[in-house]
């Protein structure tokens, strides 16, 4: 008896099996039966669960099916595939609906806009989708006079640090041209934002590099430059590393020999966003007995976060927490020497973890691509179309991917970034944030 009208390779979010406790594949889906693969020959079979994803619930429903109903067994080179025939109505009935459901979800996918397949599943208003500005700087203009608008009269705490994030080529020839006083009035003046309650503090630190994009970092002169005016002005430093390919492993051992012969300009910390960096890093901590201190970068935070999840039909709490929030977690990031955690304001409240972080504000990453889409559009015609650059041009120095205005999000070099509002607007949200352990702002106009 063979599988009717079976469909192969269901995805594994829409379709999980369990057999005895251990997780399978589900290779074929039919009405009277599928077929499942284990990388091993399993001995006697006890129980086998389904979980079949309601769309509508948006939860799974699961349901056991006898282990006699296994029919068939066939090995190959690399796994074994057992077939189990069922002609249970509860059985039959998720079937349907779980494949009513995916070809309806593929034929949105191979007939409509992406908004259209959003519209279709969430409450997102595909109808707001033509709404485009002009450029980044005109959409920036208009959320920052709102901002500054809706921020007037109110007040932010004193026991909290705060710093500028310099992560572009411009924003490092900038601040060496002039003093931070006069630097920091410009860079607020440029966006109307002079009479925020954030820029009303003195900028003690300044962040130098570029969580997303190695191309950015400064060039030895340069770093070097901006590290002696930090020391004279009285300014601390916080380094930030990328992420880094395997080829790039020697440039991250040449730039820690580079800070090692100035000790005198030495950072306090250095963020890191790649474990292999981080462990280069204490490695030379230990072989050169500085104290230079570890932060968690962004992308290893790992938080859910993007504009479009607001218009989610279900339950989002579950965005608010991460492996950061988890003692045993934060137990090992201790025992190798990390302790401040660089978190951002990212359109939905979060759970900050116990000691004291920092918070980016107000753009948070949605997501990075390693090989930039910037570039495979300008040089390929297609963003799809990405590659390793070693040679960078700078296409981000000008040019940015534009989103709906109601999105709140641009793209720009390799990452996607959402705008948070209530960062700049609710000095009570920054307030709270405080209270639960954020002893640090660290902003970035991009």
């Amino acid at each position: 008896m063979q599988i009717k009208n079976a469909v192969s390779m269901i995805p594994y979010g829409l379709l999980s099996g369990i057999v005895d406790g251990q997780e399978v594949r589900i290779t074929q889906l039919g009405e009277n039966g599928f077929v499942f693969r284990m990388a091993n020959q399993a001995g006697k079979i006890h129980e086998i669960w389904l979980q079949f994803f309601s769309q509508n619930g948006g939860c799974y429903k699961k349901l056991l099916i006898p282990a006699d109903r296994m029919k068939k067994m066939e090995e190959s080179r690399f796994f074994t595939e057992y077939t189990v025939l069922t002609e249970d109505k509860d059985y039959q009935k998720y079937v349907r609906q779980l494949l009513a459901d995916y070809w309806k979800y593929i034929s949105l996918k191979m007939t409509g806009e992406d908004g259209e397949v959003a519209a279709a599943y969430t409450d997102y208003p595909v109808h707001l989708d033509e709404d485009y500005a002009e450029s980044l700087e005109e959409q920036k203009e208009e959320w920052f006079q709102e901002a500054a608008e809706k921020a007037k009269g109110q007040k932010l705490c004193e026991n909290v640090e705060l710093a500028l994030e310099l992560d572009t080529p411009q924003l490092y020839e900038a601040w060496l041209r002039e003093p931070m006083e006069t630097f920091a009035e410009k860079y607020w003046k440029k966006w109307g934002l002079q009479e925020h309650p954030i820029a009303k503090k003195p900028v003690e630190r300044v962040y130098i590099g570029n969580t997303f994009c190695p191309h950015l970092f400064p060039e030895n002169d340069i770093l070097h430059a901006m590290l002696e005016k930090a020391k004279i002005e009285g300014i601390s430093v916080t380094l930030t590393f990328s992420w880094i390919k395997e080829s790039q492993i020697d440039s991250i051992r040449e730039l820690l020999k580079f800070l090692e012969q100035r000790k005198e300009y030495m950072p306090n910390e250095i963020a890191v966003n790649d474990w292999g960096t981080a462990h280069l890093i204490r490695k030379w901590k230990q072989e050169t007995q500085n104290c230079v201190k570890l932060n968690l970068g962004i992308l290893l935070n790992r938080y859910k976060k993007d504009n479009r999840s607001r218009y989610l039909k279900e339950e989002t709490k579950c965005f608010q927490e991460t492996n950061l929030n988890s003692e045993f977690y934060q137990q090992y990031l201790k025992e190798n020497q990390i302790e401040r955690y660089e978190l951002e304001a990212c359109g939905h409240e979060i759970v900050i973890p116990k000691g004291k972080h920092s918070l980016h504000l107000p753009f948070f990453q949605t997501n990075t691509a390693q090989f930039c889409t910037l570039y495979a559009k300008c040089a390929c015609g297609d963003r799809g179309r990405q590659k390793s650059v070693e040679q960078c041009p700078g296409y981000c120095r000008g040019l940015v991917f534009l989103y709906p205005r109601h999105l709140e999000m641009f793209g720009k070099y390799n990452t996607l970034f959402g705008y948070d509002r209530t960062s700049l607007e609710e000095m009570e949200y920054l307030n709270q944030s405080v209270r639960q352990g954020i002893d640090r702002i660290v902003v970035n106009l991009l």
